[in-house]
């Protein structure tokens, strides 16, 4: 094989491809993982593979028989190295005659265990375990299991294909009993992953039931039942060129609703049961609201890519975009409950820049519902983030971000924290400030250890976090100072070269509230080389569904 790959062509240059020869390697070849595969088919039941080939080839824009365009080259090894089980994708040109050329695909897989516990009341309180890639066959399987201790045992089950229907589509549902509520949706798509496609939609149905928790800076956790169901469905088309450097349009038009009922007793969520806690003020803001909607969605984009190395991972390789990229989604209500008609408004932007040594970016999300009756702005979501990674050498990389969010004016009970794992602050797991609004800067400066032993990466990393929340019309909000942390983290990938990172954050609070604050011990497992940004939960969680970001992926 290395002396086939030696006689590769740089690129593409309108060869005929007479053929396509995609080969699939396991995450490493060492006994370690081998064994540890070996292990977990045993006591899962579950039965690990490399991707199947069929799987590889459906997201491949190059075809035998065509000419090859260095663009669709380019792309295909993209889009394979964003999917979830997949490490990294080469395609190299092999020379077959004259204006003649053959493809060589080379796939590394992703390690496909998946496997995350919780802590709670001192002691294991939950448990998920499954597979990102079984049997190969792109199925991404997840079982959790919630100790209710007072309140029911929760479990539940995840589920997606990729590469559904023989296309660059997936098809997930997921589905919930939770110790208080439950939460079950379902959805399909194809999303715009690439400027060469011409089309892409969603399809999404869902529903949500739950204790929805209040942080009253003054006393207990409340909380006030509320149960949202939504659906939407989505088409648009490209329209202009797909050569590189030229702007592309989308258009299309969406389709979507979304009910919302807001319970009238609020509760303490107390460790031997539910308890009463009379407050008629909290439930008398909400009220019960159904919505059907259509709108017309647009976008532009001007996008090319590069790849990087140990930015969002330790030291494994992602694509990141240089250029800009805007959606924006309008649309009116076709049916409403009394008073609630209005106008719908989301938009998506996003600008991005730089080289492999220093890269930043900007993003922006936010929607909004303008109320015919009243004559105003209501639902108000909105979050944006700017950032900034830089390599100084192969083993230093240094993280900034700031970024703000926004709630306001929503219709079922709604606050944002220091809690949140990805928009809060580290050190700060126990405060009880909440509010409407949102600001937080982190600081990170991490160095890669050698590991000439363990065929993992490792890494360290020291960091500070600092935030402030304002009051905004949150229920109990509150305007907080700035509160502030130190810490530092264990960071780890299995195998090396792997996606998914471990972590293990030690983060001391500086000024914390009066009474609270000690050393918070937070462990997190992710990947986040796969997206432009992960949103915070309590931002993502209150959104309507449908957005631009939903359909223009990349």
């Amino acid at each position: 094989m290395i002396a086939h790959l030696a006689l590769a062509l740089a690129a593409c240059n309108g060869e005929m491809v007479t053929g396509i020869d995609v080969r699939v390697h396991p995450p490493t070849t060492t006994s370690v993982a081998a064994d540890a595969l070996e292990r977990a088919s045993e006591i899962t039941g579950m039965h690990f593979a490399t991707t199947r080939v069929s799987i590889a080839r459906t997201y491949l824009l190059v075809r035998e028989g065509h000419p090859c365009r260095e663009l669709d080259r380019t792309e295909s090894e993209r889009i394979l190295r964003n999917l979830t089980f997949i490490s990294s994708a080469e395609i190299y040109v092999i020379p077959d005659g004259p204006g003649q050329i053959k493809l060589q695909v080379e796939i590394i897989d992703e390690f496909p265990i998946l496997a995350g516990l919780g802590v709670g009341h001192g002691s294991l309180s939950s448990l998920t375990l499954g597979s990102q890639n079984l049997d190969g066959r792109g199925l991404l399987v997840a079982a959790r299991i919630t100790r209710g201790f007072a309140y029911r045992t929760g479990f539940g089950l995840r589920a997606t294909k990729f590469g559904a229907f023989g296309r660059r589509a997936f098809l997930g549902f997921d589905v919930e009993r939770e110790p208080h509520g439950e939460r079950v949706g379902l959805e399909a798509a194809e999303p715009f992953l690439t400027d060469v496609q011409r089309n892409a939609y969603h399809i999404s149905v869902g529903s949500a039931s739950t204790q929805a928790r209040l942080l009253p800076f003054s006393g207990e956790e409340v909380a006030l039942f509320t149960r949202r169901a939504f659906w939407d469905v989505g088409w648009v088309r490209r329209s202009g060129t797909d050569i590189p450097g030229r702007t592309v349009s989308v258009i299309g038009v969406v389709a979507m609703g979304e009910e919302i009922h807001v319970g009238t007793d609020v509760v303490i969520i107390s460790p031997t049961g539910l308890l009463p806690a009379p407050d008629p003020a909290l439930p008398a803001r909400y009220h019960d609201l159904g919505v059907a909607r259509v709108a017309a969605i647009a976008g532009l984009r001007q996008i090319t890519y590069i790849t990087v190395r140990g930015f969002d991972a330790v030291r494994a390789t992602q694509d990141v975009g240089i250029g800009t990229q805007f959606g924006l989604l309008l649309g009116p209500s076709v049916w409403a409950t009394a008073g609630d008609a209005d106008l719908f408004l989301a938009s998506d932007f996003y600008a991005g820049g730089g080289d492999a040594g220093t890269f930043y970016t900007a993003r922006v999300l936010a929607e909004a519902r303008g109320n015919h009756q009243s004559m105003r702005w209501d639902g108000l979501v909105g979050n944006a983030r700017f950032s900034l990674s830089s390599r100084t050498s192969a083993n230093w990389t240094t993280h900034a971000s700031l970024e703000g969010s926004i709630l306001q004016s929503l219709s079922f009970p709604s606050q944002l924290t220091f809690r949140d794992s990805d928009g809060g602050v580290r050190g700060y797991a126990d405060a009880i400030a909440a509010g409407g609004r949102r600001a937080v800067i982190h600081l990170e400066r991490r160095v890669r250890l050698p590991t000439a032993i363990v065929p993992a990466d490792l890494a360290l990393a020291a960091f500070t976090d600092a935030g402030k929340i304002w009051a905004g019309d949150a229920p109990y909000g509150v305007t907080t100072p700035v509160r502030a942390s130190l810490g530092f983290s264990i960071l780890g990938a299995y195998p090396s070269g792997s996606k998914r990172t471990y972590r293990v954050d030690f983060a001391y609070p500086l000024n914390p509230e009066t009474g609270r604050g000690a050393l918070e011990v937070r462990l997190s497992s992710s990947n986040r080389t796969t997206s432009v940004w992960m949103e915070p939960r309590d931002v993502a969680y209150r959104r309507t569904g449908a957005m631009p970001a939903t359909l223009l992926k990349w």
